[in-house]
């Protein structure tokens, strides 16, 4: 009796001591079994794309890695287990790519990938424009730009044209009766019916134009302000301006008083 105990005892031993022995082998192949992941990455014309991000999720446990492609396109990915794996690459201007792979336990893989085309993007552009100070020289009415006071001491007023506007020709009545005639580009201001004028003074906003007149609608007399009183001029000849009102449809001019008058 206790001769059949101390033999099954010892069966038993040897049975564990080999099902033991077979576990660590098993670990030893797994961790033998780690595989590299290589592979390059091109876009639509098959050129090959750098520094861009590639991203691999292991779906079982979702452990990720990342690593970027070199200057010839190239990404590696190393020590990996064997299963079942997201592969996502992205770059600048193109759609993100993802695919799913299984990485076998061979030791080297290669996975190729490439963009399928062009990311679609919704952008919103805005454009500005400085008010530039215009020169005694190289005047531009077509623009927006601001003429000051130097410039303007530089083209004296005649009786009937408190200011002369530089780039802007300008014809005045006989005896200074009527207002003055300036000429936008395309346009002749007839007492400046087509043109929007504006007295600008203390950050206000004065309309010049009349609404009815015999002369015509938006019909402006500049005459009513004395050129010592302006410092500067405002035109803006661009695109038609809300603000400025329907006058403004070919150009405006905003005559700005000093802060101390």
């Amino acid at each position: 009796m206790r001769r059949n105990f101390v033999i099954r005892f010892l069966v038993a031993q040897r049975i564990c001591s080999v099902g033991l022995l077979l576990w660590v082998c098993s670990l030893a192949v797994q961790a033998g079994a780690a595989t590299d992941l290589t592979g390059s990455l091109t876009d639509p014309q098959g050129q090959l794309v750098s520094d861009a991000t590639i991203r691999l999720l292991r779906r079982a446990d979702s452990t990720s890695r990342e690593t970027k492609t070199d200057a010839q396109g190239q990404f590696s990915f190393t020590n990996l287990d064997s299963g079942e794996y997201r592969l996502t690459a992205e770059s600048p201007g193109f759609a993100v790519l993802t695919q799913t792979i299984a990485v076998q336990a061979e030791g080297q893989q290669t996975e190729n990938l490439q963009f399928s085309g062009l990311a679609s993007r919704n952008e919103s552009v805005t454009v500005t424009a400085a008010v530039s100070d215009a020169g005694v020289f190289e005047p531009d009415p077509a623009q927006r730009v601001m003429i000051r006071d130097e410039t303007l001491d530089a083209n004296p007023g005649r009786p009937g044209m408190p200011i002369s506007i530089p780039g802007m020709p300008v014809e005045s009545p006989a005896g200074g009766v009527k207002p003055p005639q300036y000429f936008a580009p395309g346009v002749a201001g007839d007492h400046g019916e087509p043109i929007a004028m504006f007295f600008h003074v203390g950050g206000y906003l004065f309309p010049n134009n009349l609404p009815a007149n015999a002369h015509g609608n938006g019909y402006a007399d500049p005459n009513v302000i004395i050129p010592v009183a302006i410092e500067s001029v405002e035109t803006d000849g661009a695109a038609f301006n809300v603000r400025e009102g329907n006058n403004s449809v070919n150009s405006s001019i905003t005559l700005r008083a000093p802060r101390s008058h």
